[in-house]
């Protein structure tokens, strides 16, 4: 079945014979490129992307999230731990606590305030 040809008006999805592309309606499309082994997804404008599996989820391999992330659940973290600017636990900075019972030389301070 001939679906149709491409031309100016409707051009083809990619100009690349490893470059498969599905575009949708709203502007949503997804990329896959077997030759550089990349995929991309990307929604329109206001566009969610929610993913559910029981079984759990596992990426291999770096991991970039750009924009604020928030966990709901406990979190497990084999290996250092980075930040940039502060960590606050309980509503205790990191960065900027005060001790109590500081003495000098080895005596251990107070807790955290």
């Amino acid at each position: 079945m001939l679906r149709g040809l491409y031309s100016d008006q409707f051009a083809a999805p990619a100009a690349s014979d490893t470059l498969h592309v599905l575009r949708f309606a709203d502007g949503a499309q997804i990329h896959y490129d077997t030759e550089a082994h990349a995929l991309q997804a990307t929604l329109p404008s206001g566009g969610t992307a929610i993913i559910n599996a029981d079984g759990g989820i596992t990426l291999n391999g770096p991991l970039t999230v750009n924009g604020e992330t928030v966990l709901n659940g406990d979190a497990t973290i084999t290996g250092t731990a980075k930040a940039t600017t502060d960590v606050i636990g309980g509503g205790i900075s990191l960065k900027s606590h005060k001790t109590t019972g500081v003495t000098a030389g080895s005596a251990l301070s107070g807790g955290p305030q």
